[in-house]
C-alpha cells in the first residue's frame, strides 16, 4: 500500500493518541514472576559450569562472561538474591539439587531455534534447582553471551518475561539492552527484598466533597513510608477516570514530588484543578510513579477512591490546611469585594445564595474562632476520605 501525505498524518495522529492514552493510565510494572521461587534459606544459590563451555572456541570469554552475569544479578543492592560459583562440572538437566550451565544443540524447524533454555525443578512452589543450556547452533559473541546469560539467569532466579521493552527480561533480542533495567531490578527486589527497604503507600486524598462539576479547587493527598527510613525525592501522581478500573476515559490531573525522610504521613499539594465533568469520578492516587525508590512491596503504590460530586461545597478552608486561617480570610475578602461569579467562590457561599453575603462572613468568622470545620451533612465541605464507603457514611448523616 502506498501511503499518501494524508495517510501519513493520520498514522501520526493515531500514534500520538495512543501515546497520550498510555501516558494517562496509572503506572504498572512490566515484570512477571514464575509460580515458584527460591527459599532465601537456600542462598547463595550454588552453580557449576559444564567443561564443554570452557572447551569451546570462545571458552575463556564465555566462562568469564557467565560468571559476571551471575554476579550482576547477585549485586543488586535492593535484593538479597545471591549466587556462588562452585567450579567446572559436567551438567545434566535433572532434579539433583544442583544448578548447571551447559550446552545443547537445536537447529530449529520452521522457526529460529532458541538461543538458550532454562529448566526448572521445584517442589511445593519452591525451586530446588534450575539448569541453563546454551544452543551451540549459534556462534555467540562476548556481547551475546552476556545478554543471553543475564536473561536466562533472570529465569533461574524466578522471573518470567517482562512487558517492558527496556528490561533484559523482555523476550525479544535487542543489542541495545546490555544491562539490567529498572524493571528487572524491581522484579528481583519483589521476589527477594533486601533488609532495610522502604515501603511507600498512598494514605488518603484531601479534596472537596460537595462540588459542582465545573467548580475549581485545590487538591492534596497524604502518602507515607511504612518501611525503613529513606531520604529520597518521591513523585506522586493523581489520575482521574470515569471507571473504577480505569478502563474508561482516564487522564492524570496532577504530578508533584516531595522529599521523604520521615515515617510520618506527608502531605502532597497539587495545583488548583477543575473536576471537568459530573460525578461519580474515580481518583487514582499513585506514589513513586517515577520509580526512584526500591521498595519491599511494589503492589501497594496505587489507591483508587470514588468521588461523589455534589452540587455545592462551602467550608472556608480554601488552602486545604485543615483549618480556617488568615489566608482563607484574605481569599474571602477578595471574593466578597470582587463579587465575581461562581464557581470559584463556592468555598465561601455557605448560604448557597450564589453570592457572598453577610451571613457567609458570620459563618466564616465562627469557624475561624472555633478553629474547626463542620462535620454534618449540608455544611461540611472539607473531608478526609480513605474509601468511597466513607463518603456514603457521611452522606447518611
Amino acid at each position: 500500500m502506498i501511503l499518501t501525505h494524508r495517510h501519513t498524518i493520520l498514522v501520526w495522529l493515531a500514534a500520538i493518541a495512543l501515546f497520550l492514552f498510555l501516558a494517562s493510565c496509572p503506572p504498572a510494572v512490566g515484570y512477571e514472576v514464575c509460580e515458584f521461587k527460591w527459599d532465601t534459606a537456600d542462598f547463595p544459590v550454588k552453580y557449576w559450569i559444564d567443561p564443554a563451555i570452557e572447551a569451546g572456541g570462545e571458552g575463556v570469554i564465555a566462562m568469564d562472561t557467565i560468571e559476571r552475569a551471575f554476579q550482576r544479578w547477585s549485586e543488586v543492592a535492593s535484593s538479597c538474591f545471591d549466587v556462588e560459583y562452585q567450579g567446572i562440572k559436567t551438567g545434566v538437566n535433572a532434579s539433583d539439587g544442583e544448578c548447571h550451565v551447559m550446552l545443547f544443540y537445536d537447529e530449529g524447524d520452521v522457526f529460529a531455534p532458541p538461543l538458550a533454555k532454562t529448566y526448572y525443578h521445584s517442589s511445593n512452589g519452591r525451586l530446588i534447582d534450575a539448569d541453563i543450556a546454551f544452543n551451540t547452533w549459534y556462534q555467540l559473541t562476548e556481547e551475546s553471551w552476556w545478554r543471553t546469560a543475564l536473561h536466562e539467569i533472570g529465569h533461574l532466579a524466578g522471573l518470567d518475561h517482562s512487558t517492558s521493552r527496556y528490561a533484559i527480561m523482555d523476550p525479544t533480542s535487542d543489542p541495545s539492552r546490555s544491562d539490567l533495567g529498572a524493571d528487572d531490578i524491581e522484579g528481583i527486589t519483589f521476589l527477594y527484598p533486601a533488609a532495610g527497604l522502604c515501603d511507600l503507600i498512598p494514605l488518603r486524598m484531601l479534596y472537596p466533597l460537595y462540588a459542582s462539576p465545573t467548580s475549581v479547587g485545590p487538591l492534596a493527598a497524604e502518602i507515607q513510608n511504612v518501611g525503613d527510613p529513606i531520604g529520597a525525592t518521591v513523585e506522586t501522581t493523581i489520575y482521574v477516570s470515569d471507571s473504577a478500573d480505569f478502563s474508561g476515559v482516564s487522564a492524570y490531573i496532577g504530578r508533584e514530588s516531595v522529599y521523604l525522610d520521615t515515617l510520618d504521613p506527608v502531605t502532597v499539594r497539587f495545583p488548583v484543578r477543575a473536576f471537568g465533568q459530573a460525578g461519580p469520578l474515580f481518583f487514582g492516587l499513585a506514589v513513586d510513579t517515577a520509580n526512584t525508590a526500591f521498595e519491599s512491596d511494589e503492589d501497594n503504590n496505587l489507591k483508587v477512591v470514588e468521588i461523589p460530586i455534589r452540587e455545592w461545597e462551602a467550608n472556608g478552608d480554601d488552602d486545604l490546611d485543615g483549618i480556617v486561617g488568615p489566608l482563607d480570610l484574605f481569599e474571602f475578602c477578595l471574593h466578597w469585594k470582587e463579587d465575581y461569579l461562581l464557581p470559584r467562590k463556592y468555598r465561601f457561599d455557605f448560604g448557597q445564595s450564589y453570592k457572598i453575603r453577610e451571613e457567609d462572613l458570620l459563618e466564616f468568622l465562627r469557624r475561624w474562632h472555633n478553629n474547626t470545620l463542620p462535620t454534618k451533612k449540608g455544611t461540611d465541605l472539607f473531608c478526609i476520605m480513605e474509601s468511597s464507603s466513607d463518603a456514603e457514611k457521611l452522606n447518611q448523616k
